[in-house]
């Protein structure tokens, strides 16, 4: 194991750590946060090796106030994604 990986891995033994402490204090469930819609993330895939359970909610809604700076984040936002993927 590279020293890259041993340190990514200390985020597992975290989530580990964690849900212990939780479930030995009477937790039923634990929440590690949303996933994107798409579910093929990156955060979703480690989020995956958990086993989790995806509960679906109504979500969050966008009322712009500014339309025309609305649409124009919302492509700049998808144009520096699309970079970093």
């Amino acid at each position: 194991m590279t020293k890259v990986t041993s340190v990514l891995r200390l985020h597992y033994k975290e989530y580990v750590e964690n849900f212990k402490w939780a479930f030995e204090r009477g937790c039923q469930w634990s929440n590690m946060g949303g996933v994107e819609g798409t579910l093929d993330d990156g955060l979703t895939k480690f989020k995956d090796n958990f086993n989790p359970t995806i509960n679906e909610f109504i979500g969050e809604f966008d009322i712009p106030v500014y339309p025309i700076m609305y649409r124009l984040t919302q492509k700049a936002y998808k144009i520096l994604k699309s970079k970093h993927m």
